[in-house]
């Protein structure tokens, strides 16, 4: 059985079972982690940060599991917008004592990335988040990312998440806002895996946790200093295998990307064909319009007819022709059949109209 040594005093050192010394000088940190990976009691413990947070005790791990509570259970990024302020006042203040390692400047600058990952979470569990809003967090994350040198890839794998929601909910297709700049969104997809994939690279290569804590706050009740505390180490096999899954999407945004456009085609193919009808119906009524024109000025010239009778027969021949044009209109529409059916019937009944009511134009 693998034992560790604990130094109780100068001259006596004794042999410890591993289990016993996570128990007895870990048990804090065991809570944590339950609390932060399994949900284990994270209210109470949230309510116990935020009680010290009111009365101005900050620590490293309060920031921690804040914004982690705030993130999965309020998923209020507001509230996390006010603890980075809290953050930003309690780093001036370490900063003026002029005290601080290179291990905790590294915390402190993990702890704030930390924060800003867990802000952009909570804004991707609104409904109503857009993926223009989506691109300016990211790069806000981007330029964080590049001041403190450090290269998380937890949010571009939650934006690569966000946009495989929208992908496989066909979003990006039925919404027309989406469709227009579905080239923009297969570059900004593309973008978003190389950076993921040079992220996981980096993490992977510095055996990279999510976050570390000030020296203080690393120290367990027992006296043990625990570097990666309760943070858990990156699973690169799984990330890579995400990774495959990302790519994946991106083929099938490709091909979303070819369905839209040719759907847009087919649209503007169309909308020309309407056109050409609508030009079409407006000849036939200029056509309608001088034959009456003519018929009628040809009979009131010959001195065959009296006036009123040219002027009716004018009229009952623009009528004729106005429903042999309404005729065309409904026979070239893509109506349903019943709807055609109906015009036919009306169609039919005007004309029986005038044949009774102007029974001689018909002889």
């Amino acid at each position: 059985k693998e034992k560790l040594m604990e130094i109780k005093d100068l001259s006596e050192v004794y042999d410890v079972d591993e289990r016993d010394v996570v128990n007895i000088h870990n048990e804090e940190f065991n809570a944590l982690f339950e609390c932060l990976y399994n949900k284990s009691n994270i209210v109470n413990i949230a309510c116990e940060y935020q009680k010290q947070f009111r009365n101005n005790r900050f620590t490293s791990k309060g920031f921690v599991i804040l914004s982690h509570y705030y993130k999965t259970h309020t998923k209020d990024w507001q509230q996390i917008d006010n603890l980075i302020s809290r953050f930003n006042k309690f780093c001036k203040i370490r900063k003026k004592r002029n005290d601080l390692s290179d291990f905790d400047k590294y915390a402190l600058e993990c702890v704030r990335l930390y924060l800003y990952n867990s802000r952009f979470s909570a804004k991707l569990d609104n409904p109503h988040y857009s993926i223009e809003q989506l691109k300016k967090d990211i790069d806000k994350i981007k330029r964080i990312q590049t001041d403190i040198q450090i290269w998380n890839y937890h949010p571009y794998f939650k934006a690569l998440e966000f946009l495989e929601k929208k992908i496989y909910d066909n979003s990006i297709v039925v919404d027309k806002n989406y469709s227009i700049k579905i080239t923009n969104i297969i570059e900004l997809h593309k973008e978003l895996l190389q950076d993921y994939n040079k992220c996981i690279d980096w993490c992977s290569h510095r055996k990279f946790y999510p976050f570390q804590l000030l020296k203080e706050d690393c120290i367990s009740k027992g006296g043990l200093f625990y570097a990666s505390t309760f943070a858990i180490p990156l699973n690169v096999k799984r990330l890579n295998s995400l990774s495959k899954r990302f790519e994946g999407n991106s083929q099938i945004l490709f091909m979303q990307s070819h369905y839209v456009n040719n759907k847009a085609e087919l649209e503007n193919i169309q909308d020309k064909i309407k056109s050409v009808r609508k030009e079409t119906f407006e000849y036939i009524g200029i056509f309608i319009a001088i034959i009456t024109f003519l018929f009628g000025s040809l009979q009131i010239f010959s001195g065959e007819y009296a006036w009123k009778q040219c002027l009716v027969n004018s009229i009952s021949l623009g009528a004729i022709l106005c429903l042999f044009g309404i005729n065309i209109s409904i026979s070239f529409n893509n109506w349903n059949l019943k709807y055609k059916l109906i015009y036919y019937a009306l169609f039919v009944i005007i004309a029986l109209v005038f044949l009774f009511c102007f029974p001689e134009i018909f002889l």
